[in-house]
């Protein structure tokens, strides 16, 4: 009984970081194509997937699922469900933001998301 737990602990846990790593890379995208200087490198975000013991595919199918949405579909693949519902969620939370206190202001200011899932530190 504790084994079967842990197990389905440790893979609720998996997927809430596969969760918080399509959020990121999904924010990461966005202050991209928001804030003029932003530079993101698509190499560490599939670091960083690898160190998280992640599928580094879920780099490509994040940024199919980016460019998807922001075409109503008439672009590129759309990625699997999951991975499409988290990016659609990350995308709310930032228009959200927009809406809030201007979002390019907040990335020019600290580009938090872009900065974290790219930097070696985790």
């Amino acid at each position: 009984m504790a084994t079967a737990m842990l197990a389905v602990a440790v893979g609720a846990a998996a997927a809430d970081d596969q969760t918080a790593f399509i959020v990121d890379v999904t924010h990461a995208y966005y202050a991209k194509a928001l804030c003029q200087g932003l530079d993101i490198v698509y190499e560490n975000f599939v670091t960083t997937a690898q160190r998280r013991k992640l599928d580094p595919i879920l780099v490509e199918e994040v940024r199919d699922g980016v460019v998807f949405l922001n075409t109503d579909g008439l672009i590129g693949p759309k990625p699997r469900k999951k991975v499409m519902d988290a990016v659609v969620r990350a995308e709310k939370m930032i228009k959200m933001d927009q809406g809030k206190a201007g979002l390019e202001s907040q990335f020019s200011r600290s580009p938090a998301a872009a900065r974290r899932i790219c930097s070696e530190e985790k």
